[in-house]
């Protein structure tokens, strides 16, 4: 994946065809693989950050059937979430410098993304 150095990788089902999904990152190369039909195992999806990530995580959100990449940059404290065609989340970029997570509000259909940012925590209401 891109240089290959700092490989870092997570399992999630980003496709929607019910099996985990091998999600690689080396810095901004971000990388998905799975399993074909024929039993190969193959890159679907590649996406080149606009800048290097620091960690790469997968996010379950209520009602969508399937996983979503989360990463981070902390040194330039911008989130990334990217879906598994590699098309960007609307609204992404933001703001924040950590990994993150994404509930339901108080038992609701809108979702809250929760993040750090240095000293401060922001909540910030997604599509």
């Amino acid at each position: 994946v891109g240089k290959n150095m700092d490989v870092q990788f997570c399992l999630g089902d980003v496709l929607a065809d019910g099996q985990q999904d091998y999600i690689a990152l080396s810095e901004q190369s971000l990388v998905t693989y799975t399993y074909t039909k024929s039993g190969r195992f193959e890159p679907v999806m590649d996406f080149v950050y606009p800048m290097a990530q620091d960690s790469i995580f997968t996010i379950e959100m209520a009602g969508l059937g399937k996983s979503l990449i989360g990463s981070y940059n902390e040194i330039n404290a911008t989130i990334h979430l990217v879906k598994g065609d590699g098309e960007v989340y609307p609204g992404f970029p933001l703001a924040g410098s950590t990994a993150f997570t994404v509930s339901p509000l108080f038992g609701t259909n809108t979702r809250i993304l929760v993040v750090a940012n240095g000293e401060s925590i922001y909540a910030y209401k997604l599509q």
